[in-house]
Parts: structure tokens; sequence; C-alpha cells
């Protein structure tokens, strides 16, 4: 049982075949630029909360991967390759924020019966007409050739001879050392943790890291990388509640609405904050718990 519960360093990493570093990188980026294609098309025919977020999740894994395996990788393309993802992304979070705004409104204006509080109908309302906007907003965007040819652009660089330089060194030792430098960043990010909401954010992105790229390894699943993918799920989840609960509660401060149609909402956002921290401290301590036997990537610096 025990066992079960420690990671090793080598859990995600057990590749089926002994291939060069040049073949392994390529065969990941396709596969991850695969799955963004997969994405894209879903969201040009319907764009809905659920397609967007497919398409950021699965752009995301891709810079992911592409950053942390930078070094082997050509400096000019990948620069040009994670630009354009970034960009993409970034069309997609104006209404990706009006959906989260939206649901969480929707949740926190209903009273003990279900149905929305009579202060907090025109807030509800509003921020309910605002992601029908960004939709409309992201709807019309994809309808011109520019968007076409955005998608038709990441796979013409995902396919680039000079994006991944040629290297037979095995790639499984390489490939290990990369996850092991995301691993260990994020052991000291973990470990420094405060409550400041900017720092928090930032590990949250750190978090998403480590998981993207352990996740796009491309290694054979185990239960210990099963088990260590669910732990920083998680952690990744409960950040990004806390974000967007953070981020409501400025919006809301700063609306010119009357105090009644957002205190309600304000104070329950308020009385969640130590809730939400003390569930960051749970999955933060059981994250160092199972990487404890990582401590000595700390001092090799792997």
């Amino acid at each position: 049982m025990q066992q079960s519960r420690t990671f090793s360093s080598r859990s995600l990493m057990e590749p089926a075949e002994a291939a060069g570093l040049s073949a392994r990188l390529r065969e990941r980026i396709f596969a991850l630029q695969h799955g963004l294609d997969r994405a894209s098309a879903a969201l040009t025919s319907k764009a809905t909360p659920k397609s967007i977020h497919e398409v950021r999740v699965a752009a995301r894994r891709l810079r992911a991967f592409l950053r942390a395996f930078r070094r082997d990788l050509d400096p000019r393309s990948v620069k040009q390759y994670r630009r354009s993802l970034r960009a993409l992304t970034r069309d997609l979070d104006e209404a990706r924020e009006a959906d989260v705004t939206r649901r969480a409104i929707g949740q926190l204006a209903k009273d003990g019966r279900g149905s929305i509080r009579l202060e907090a109908g025109a807030l509800h309302g509003g921020v309910a007409e605002a992601y029908q906007a960004a939709l409309q907003r992201l709807r019309s965007r994809m309808a011109v050739a520019s968007w076409r040819r955005r998608l038709s652009s990441l796979r013409r660089l995902s396919m680039r001879p000079s994006l991944v330089p040629p290297n037979d060194e095995p790639a499984s030792m390489i490939i290990m050392r990369r996850v092991n430098r995301v691993r260990r960043r994020l052991l000291l990010a973990l470990r420094d943790a405060g409550r400041n909401p900017k720092g928090l954010h930032r590990l949250r992105l750190k978090v998403k890291q480590a998981r993207y790229v352990l996740a796009g390894s491309g290694a054979t699943p185990t239960l210990s990388a099963e088990l260590e993918l669910k732990a920083l799920q998680h952690l990744q989840d409960c950040l990004g509640d806390m974000h967007d609960e953070e981020n409501l509660r400025q919006s809301l401060r700063a609306r010119r609405m009357p105090r009644r149609a957002t205190r309600s909402i304000v104070e329950e956002l308020e009385r969640r904050k130590d809730a939400r921290f003390k569930e960051f401290r749970k999955f933060r301590n059981e994250m160092l718990e199972r990487w404890r036997d990582l401590d000595i990537l700390i001092a090799a610096k792997v």
C-alpha cells in the first residue's frame, strides 16, 4: 500500500522502445498537434463552453511540452510556434472568462429554493448577456479566413523540419531529465507557497506545466503515474477555483451596481477564502508527501 503512494522519478518514463531523441520529440509534437486539430475542428463547427475549453487545454498542453523541451528544439521555430499557440488561446480568453463568471454568478445568486434572488436579477442577466456577446464575437472571428489560416499555420509549424534538430541520443534519459526538472521546480514552488493571490496564480501555472508535461511525455501509463497526475489535477482544480473566485470578487467590487446586488455574493466569496486555502494546503501537503522521494532532485538539480 505504501509503495502505491510514492512516486519514483522513473514512474512516468518507461518508454516502449529505445528511440532517438529527435524521433521521440517529433512523435509527441505530432500527437499533441493532432489533438489540437481535432479540438479546433469541433470548436469551429460549434462554439460551446466545452469546445472552447478543449481547444485551450490542447493548446496549453502543446505549449507546455515545447517549453519543457525548448533546449532540444530549434530556438526560432519553437518561439514562433509557442507565440502562435499563445495567440490562439488569447482569442478564447474572453469567452472563457465570461462563461466562468456567468456560471459562478448563476450559483452564488440563488436563494435557498434554487431561484435567482430578486436583488441579483440584474447582475445575473448582465453576465449572461456578456457571455452571449463574447461568444458571438468569437464566432464572428472564427468565420473569417484568417482563423483557418491560423490553424493551418500551426499544423505547418508542427511539421517544419527545422523544429526538431537531428539528435540520435537515446530519448528515455533526456526526457526523464526534462520531466524531473519540471517536477523539481514545482516542488520548490510548493514548499514556498504562501497566501498571496498573485503568488498562488503563478503556482497554478507551474502545476499546469508539470501536469501537461507529465501527461504529454508519451510514457506507458502506470498506477504510480496515474496517481501522480490525479494529485496534480486536484491541486490544479483547487488553485483554479481560488483564482476564479478572486477574480470574480475583484470584478464585483469594481462593478457600478447597487451594493445590495453584490453584497451577499461578495460575502459568500469572502467566507470561502479560508476553506479554499485549507483545501489547497491539504492537496499541497499530499503532493509533497507523494514527492518525498524526489528530494534528491533538489540537491542534484537534474
